[in-house]
């Protein structure tokens, strides 16, 4: 039997737009980071990654401070603090003085940033990933600062070191828990080795983050968006940067602010910054999600309706008095 010719012609594509385009969010909410970093998230159980060094001037640590105000309007955003990290004017600290003056607590508590510590790290599970970012709680950097240095010289050990580094191994235990717990007595230091054995490899996760230091990585929304979206709307503009009108539904959002406390009393006195009696939180990722219903249509709720009602008066009142500080936006029909 003849050979059947084939007519179709396959049209070969970059595999870097594949990578790229794994790496998409989705367009209507605004991000803290540049959409070309890969984000990395613990596995439950036993995870090991390599830490790799600070590429950007003047670094003290592997690891770099950020501050971020989290479920920020009706869709709730998140953004990286004016004022904790650039000391601008910013429409969300002033909210907070605002709340504070009329002795509001848990609405100037959920304007206060969190802090969290951003570093690469390689994923020892899945090195064909290559390099990705970890903003993770800054007590579990702490942890691993902790178990970094000997306890009898006092000696540190340089972890991130690209040829005389340590791979660390720690667990991210969740289920059952209301927060995810990353217990010190289970993290450890391993023997020293370079980051790949392959110099290739190593070369090219070594350069990329030469390319693309954390600081560059982070996205700063300026005063005028972040107020437009406290209050309510997002400001239109012709910039392709400009956040689009974000859809109505219900979609899951990223709010990593997971034991900021460690002791587990602490944690289990207060909810999550950010978070409304009507949501549930993915505390690794952040993603946050409506309840389920209890049956009658309604979500389950445990702060009665007169301090809900309470911090719905004074969040109108701030975004009042936040309007009269930039010009009006009409919104969209």
């Amino acid at each position: 039997m003849a050979k059947a010719t084939r007519r179709f012609q396959y049209q070969q594509r970059d595999p870097g737009t594949v990578r790229a385009r794994s790496n998409q969010r989705g367009g209507d909410y605004d991000s803290i980071w540049k959409e070309s970093v890969k984000l990395f998230k613990p596995r439950e159980g036993k995870n090991t990654i390599r830490i790799l060094p600070p590429t950007w001037a003047n670094a003290d640590h592997y690891g770099y401070n950020i501050f971020v105000n989290y479920g920020i309007g009706v869709d709730n955003q998140s953004y990286l603090s004016l004022s904790a990290m650039k000391d601008e004017p910013d429409p969300l600290a002033e909210g907070r003085k605002m709340a504070e003056k009329e002795g509001n607590k848990k609405l100037a508590d959920s304007l206060r940033p969190s802090k969290r510590v951003a570093f690469y790290v390689i994923d020892r599970n899945d090195e064909e990933a290559g390099v990705m970012l970890w903003a993770c709680p800054w007590t579990v950097d702490k942890k691993f600062c902790s178990i970094s240095i000997d306890e009898e010289t006092k000696a540190v050990t340089a972890v991130d070191h690209p040829y005389e580094g340590c791979d660390i191994r720690f667990y991210y235990e969740k289920a059952g828990k209301q927060f995810p717990d990353y217990p010190a007595e289970k993290m450890r230091v391993f023997k020293q080795s370079p980051i790949s054995e392959n110099e290739g490899e190593m070369n090219e996760w070594l350069g990329w983050i030469e390319k693309n230091p954390i600081p560059d990585m982070l996205n700063f929304y300026d005063y005028e968006h972040i107020a437009a979206v406290f209050e309510g709307h997002v400001a239109k503009g012709d910039d392709d940067e400009t956040p689009q009108q974000a859809s109505k539904t219900t979609q899951q959002r990223k709010k990593p602010w997971e034991d900021e406390e460690d002791d587990a009393t602490q944690r289990s006195k207060a909810r999550p910054k950010g978070v409304t009696n009507d949501e549930e939180v993915d505390e690794d990722t952040g993603e946050v999600t409506l309840k389920k219903s209890n049956g009658n249509g309604k979500s389950k709720a445990t702060d009665d309706d007169d301090d809900e009602e309470s911090s719905k008066m004074s969040v109108a009142a701030i975004r009042e008095r936040l309007k009269s500080r930039r010009p009006s936006v009409e919104d969209d029909d």
